[in-house]
């Protein structure tokens, strides 16, 4: 009986909770009296006191009221000419550039001597005659600290040990500037005679190298790749690795050693797909073409034809044509070669005459003969050498070069496959291994160059932006994005050994150094520019060098030891540890993908225009975003573009209207002045450069600047003038501010603050009457932190930034540390756009924790001062703020809304159950509330109720597409059984720590409501009630490019301008009907801030409501969508002069038979353990 009653209690409980579930989501009706007068007072008791605070604290308006009321010949406004200044940022870049390609060019002549001298190779030569710094052996004096004397004395006299100092232009990373050291592939033996006779010549590189460094000391790497493998680099360095995996850096596949190598090539891959391929042959098939891929450049065209008994195209989206080689198309097609089966008879004849022909239709297509043409045959053998379709389509004159791959291990025939190679021009080889594959799919490229080497023709080439390989390896090391210049180098020796390549068309390797895009970046005059104005590069191909919405890296969860993930939205939450990660693709980012233009016609003149290139300009309608792309607005960008040594091309954009000017000083400085900085509380931008003797910039900090004004010119370094007086004169002029905040200036100065403001009669009452300096100052402190400010700034368009703190210990202090930027930190942008956008105070919420906790939560508001204000020439000149405490900010609107006088209100916001207060920025996030969805966005909080604000043209939606953006990869429901019979305790393993998460997550997520919601977990998947279907909780297991739609709300300030003091409805009289929203809100602008005042009747949901998210969503194309996509991207083929030599001869066929080595079979043995145990 107690067993009974125990269940009846239970099952009564469990019902009342049912009754009270159903209860909430029906349609609630009350009757409720809340006058639209009440808000009305409520909304302006607000303004007052937010404004008051705002212009009384800051004195804002004080720069506004200076230059109005106070003409003076310090600064004048003036039409920016973007032209001019970018005109000169050009000539000082190209100088810069210059310098490198002359230190390149001086290795590659070093080169050809120094090959030259040293003659045919010594096929004897032995390991013990090269001494080499080997940078994958080397020691340093970190490594050997913490050995005793003896033993560190005996390193040091070895090979082994090379001593490292920092080095400034390498990013302060460890380096000798005294030698060179050599990096060897892990699949190539380091100690034959052909790598030891190649270190052995290149010896002489060093003093080539050390020259350049002394004409030019900004340089960073030096290096040359050998057409070998070897790879030697200046300044000596100890090679960067991860402990956990191999090394597979290898010179030959960077994009600067295969573009230098070739001209853009043409070609056809023809893959064999046979039933004699299936297995592991068709794997290593498959490798050797994704090796081949990764030789090509944006300037190469190919396709993959798949053939057995039929000859289809892989990518359907480029049948009967070639494709570019732009990272989205090889990634494309390196998918669709996973799916391809094999089976029937290999048709040899089929495929060679559709490659051809597709030759052929392409030349007529383009009008013009396509150079660099390759057949590139993958299979396990031919019957026959199909000659009779040589000599129709390709002899005499043999345009299209063979090369053949032979895959397997048991080949017994290689005759017919080696001679369709030998026959035309091109090179055989037989991979036997997956580890054969890298160093002979390198052959193809010695021979396309071949045409370059007999024609002695040097190209020079500048690569796209890459990640420099010590930052793959180890974040923070390296020179993280750059580009680079290379340049190939030739064989010029007139006798060579037996089994050597001829000379006359011998690559022997290719020559290059390093540009980090910050060296870039420098000469970038940002305080010219403006705020919400910009620069960026792009290369010949369109794609991106720099760009301020270019994101090449993003931050990616952190895996546990059992890669466990609990996550499944795309991005990454609050309180996991991430790891950042360069993006797949980010080296081939279009200009499509960051600029959002809403003028396509005018977008293509500017994208072709900067292809060309050329110079010009052109205005155009744009969506722009700040925030994470949280916020976005609608502008009119004026952009002006011009080439940069005719292989890059620099655009300056500037904002229609305010951006067309800028303040520029009049009278210069004298010594003297530099004392306006020495204030602890000024800080000076780190985009403030000034030129070195070598023509580079420097950064210069707040220290340098100070002495170079009193001294006029320091260490060597020349400055922009108008850039140091305009600094020095802000410095003079926000003195003012800091005597505002301290009381030490009269209120009365300030432009803002109207003589009805509360705040501003409480300083006036209580603080200005002291005489005392002491203690006006802890007056004023005192009332500041009273209502929670504890931090004042002013941030000015020449860079300086002037901080006043309040607090003792600051609720945000990262504020100070990140906002020293000022027109590039968000409160100035944001702050200039509110202005744009008919209000000038900005208010935004920033909390380190999250929506977790609201401890450590503050306020920053911001507000624009302008120079001529109202007139055609107006510009901005400062902005001005303060940051508060959220919970004096909380507590101000909890104040005000609970009060009730007279008979329009029985309910204030108090009444949570009965209603709902937010107050809502212009983005539609709540900034506080009364029901504890501080910080969310409103649609997420109540749908219903956004729907209506976007109905009423309250908020309108902005959408847009992000095409850089990066999405997890998530496991399928079931898996290879493979897994469970390779490592049965790893399975037992895993499915212990299954079982644990799941009893976390039912511990932690536990409560009677989630027993009887529409889902829940059980078994490793969620069950929807309402539809029985599991639910898969997915495991991530990568990331991968993608491409997103993001939405994003902005405040319609017309409406409500144009509503003026009507509110939306006169009053809240209850919820209304379900599917209406009527009579159940009001809403009211705080006036002259980003913020409204939302009352709405609590507890009004429907049932179903619509959902908004802003959250971006992953764009799923069909085919055709996606086909249309990459046509999109495909940049018409550029035709440089066509290097295919008809001086070459036809015996110089050269095949290879693979041999395994020892360091093979060893790599190919750990490679193997490795995937095993994990």
């Amino acid at each position: 009986m107690k067993t009974s009653g125990s269940l009846t209690g239970v099952t009564s409980a469990l019902v009342l909770v049912l009754i009270l579930q159903t209860v909430y989501i029906e349609c609630v009706y009350r009757e409720l009296n809340l006058h639209i007068n009440t808000v009305h007072k409520w909304a302006n008791n607000l303004t007052d006191y937010l404004l008051s605070i705002s212009d009384t604290v800051t004195g804002a308006g004080y720069i506004e009221a200076y230059h109005k009321t106070k003409p003076s010949n310090e600064l004048k406004v003036e039409k920016k000419n973007v032209k001019e200044i970018l005109a000169t940022v050009k000539n000082n870049i190209e100088l810069m550039l210059k310098k490198k390609i002359d230190a390149v060019e001086n290795l590659m002549k070093a080169s050809e001597e120094a090959s030259k001298k040293y003659g045919p190779y010594n096929s004897d030569l032995e390991s013990e005659e090269v001494e080499y710094y080997n940078a994958k052996k080397l020691v340093s004096d970190d490594d050997i600290d913490d050995m005793d004397n003896e033993t560190r004395v005996a390193i040091t006299q070895t090979i082994l040990y090379l001593p490292l100092k920092k080095s400034r232009p390498h990013n302060f990373n460890p380096v000798n500037m005294s030698v060179s050291t050599i990096h060897v592939p892990t699949n190539i033996y380091d100690k034959s005679s052909k790598i030891l006779n190649g270190v052995k010549w290149t010896e002489n590189l060093n003093n080539a190298f050390m020259d350049n460094n002394r004409n030019d000391p900004t340089l960073t790497w030096q290096y040359f790749c050998s057409s070998d493998g070897f790879f030697r680099i200046f300044p000596g360095m100890k090679w960067p690795r991860d402990p956990d995996s191999v090394d597979t850096f290898d010179c030959r596949v960077r994009k600067w050693y295969i573009e230098a190598a070739t001209s853009s090539k043409n070609i056809i891959i023809l893959l064999d797909a046979s039933g004699s391929m299936k297995g592991l042959r068709m794997d290593i098939a498959r490798n050797t073409v994704d090796k081949i891929l990764e030789t090509f450049s944006n300037d190469d065209f190919y396709n993959i034809l798949q053939f057995s008994e039929d000859v289809s195209y892989v990518d359907h989206c480029f049948n009967r044509t070639l494709m570019q080689a732009n990272a989205d198309n090889i990634k494309r097609v390196k998918e669709k070669l996973l799916n391809i089966e094999t089976s029937q008879i290999a048709d040899f004849e089929r495929a060679l005459i559709e490659a051809f022909e597709l030759f052929k239709s392409e030349e007529k297509k383009r009008n013009i003969s396509l150079c660099n043409k390759a057949i590139m045959l993958v299979t396990d053998g031919a019957t026959e050498n199909y000659e009779w379709i040589f000599q129709k389509y390709n002899w005499p004159s043999k345009t299209v070069r063979v090369f053949t791959y032979l895959i397997g291990r048991e080949v017994s025939d290689v005759r017919q496959v080696k001679w369709m190679a030998c026959a035309n021009k091109g090179h055989f080889t037989h991979i036997s291994t997956r580890a054969d594959v890298q160093d002979n799919v390198q052959q193809y490229v010695k021979i396309l160059s071949r045409p370059m080497v007999q024609e002695k023709y040097h190209q020079m080439i500048w690569t796209p932006v890459y990640l420099d390989y010590p930052t793959e390896q180890v974040e923070n090391e390296g020179l993280g994005l750059m580009t680079s210049v290379s340049i190939p180098v030739f064989d010029g020796r007139e006798n060579v050994g037996p089994d050597e390549e001829p000379p006359n068309t011998n690559l022997l390797g290719v020559i290059g150094t390093d540009l980090p895009i910050d060296v870039l970046k420098r000469f970038i005059p940002v305080s010219k520019l403006g705020v919400n104005g910009y620069a960026f590069g792009t290369t010949n191909n369109g794609y991106i060098l720099f760009h301020p919405y270019f994101r090449p890296f993003y931050d990616r969860e952190k895996e546990d030891d059992n890669n466990l993930y609990i996550y499944q939205l795309d991005t990454v939450q609050d309180n996991v540890e991430t790891e950042t990660e360069p993006r797949p693709n980010y080296n081939s980012v279009d200009l499509s993908k960051v600029e959002i233009s809403l003028d396509p016609v005018k977008f293509v003149q500017l994208r072709n225009a900067m292809r060309d290139p050329s110079t010009g300009s052109v205005a155009m309608n744009v969506t722009a975003y700040v925030d994470k792309m949280k916020r976005a607005d609608t502008r009119v960008n004026h952009y002006y573009y011009n080439s940069i040594l005719d292989t890059f091309s620099l655009a300056f954009v500037v904002p229609k209207g305010y951006g067309e000017y800028m303040l520029k000083p009049r009278d210069p400085i004298v010594p003297s002045d530099h004392e306006y900085l020495r204030s602890p509380s000024v800080h000076v931008a780190s985009w403030i450069h000034c030129k070195n003797l070598n023509g580079g910039l420097e950064a210069v900090n707040k220290n340098f600047i100070i002495d170079y004004v009193g001294q006029g010119q320091y260490n060597s370094l020349v400055c922009d003038t108008d850039e140091i007086v305009h600094l020095v004169l802000d410095a003079k002029t926000t003195q003012n501010y800091e005597k505002i905040w301290n009381g030490e200036l009269s209120i009365e100065e300030k432009a803002r603050a109207y003589s009805y403001y509360s705040v501003k009669r409480e300083y006036e009452s209580e603080c200005y009457a002291i005489k005392n300096a002491a203690r006006k100052l802890k007056c004023f402190k005192n009332i500041h932190l009273k209502y929670g400010v504890e931090l004042v700034f002013v941030g000015t368009s020449s860079g300086l930034t002037r901080f006043g703190v309040i607090a003792d210990e600051l609720t945000n202090p990262d504020f100070l540390g990140v906002n020293s930027e000022t027109i590039n930190n968000l409160y100035y942008q944001r702050a200039v756009l509110g202005w744009q956008a008919g209000y000038n105070y900005v208010f935004s919420l920033y909390n380190k924790d999250g929506l977790r906790s609201f401890d450590k939560a503050a306020v920053t508001m911001s507000t624009a001062e302008i120079v001529n204000r109202g007139k055609e020439d107006e510009v901005v000149a400062a902005a001005v703020g303060f940051q508060m405490r959220f919970s004096n900010f909380f507590q101000l609107f909890k104040n005000i809304t609970e009060q009730c006088t007279g008979k329009d209100c029985n309910f204030t916001c108090a009444h949570s159950d009965y209603l709902n207060c937010y107050l809502v920025d212009n983005n539609a996030y709540i900034m506080t509330s009364n029901n504890n969805a501080t910080g969310e966005f409103l649609g997420a909080v109540d749908g219903a109720l956004m729907k209506v604000l976007i109905e009423e043209n309250i908020y309108e939606e902005i959408t847009f597409k992000d095409y850089q953006g990066v999405c997890k990869i998530y496991s399928s429901e079931g898996g290879s059984s493979a897994s469970y019979i390779i490592n049965p305790l790893k399975t037992v393993f895993n499915s212990i720590t299954w079982f644990l998460a799941e009893v976390f997550l039912f511990i932690t997520q536990f409560n009677v409501y989630n027993w009887f919601s529409r889902d829940y977990w059980t078994s490793g998947y969620l069950i929807d009630m309402m539809t029985g279907e599991r639910i898969i909780h997915r495991s991530v297991i990568g990331y991968e490019a993608c491409d997103k739609m993001v939405t994003t709300y902005a405040l319609n300030l017309k409406t409500l301008q144009n509503r003026k003091r009507k509110g939306i409805v006169d009053s809240i009289t209850g919820c209304g009907k379900c599917g209406e929203y009527s009579g159940s809100y009001m809403v009211r602008w705080i006036n002259d801030t980003n913020l409204i005042m939302i009352i709405a009747a609590a507890n009004c949901s429907c049932g179903e409501e619509e959902e908004f998210s802003i959250e971006p969503q992953k764009i799923v194309y069909n085919e055709t969508a996606m086909c249309k996509r990459l046509w999109n991207l495909q940049q018409p083929p550029k035709y440089p002069k066509c290097y295919d030599s008809e001086l070459e001869k036809d015996d110089n066929c050269r095949g290879n038979t693979f041999s395994i080595s020892i360091s093979l079979v060893l790599l190919v043995l750990f490679l193997s353990v490795k995937s095993v145990l994990t």
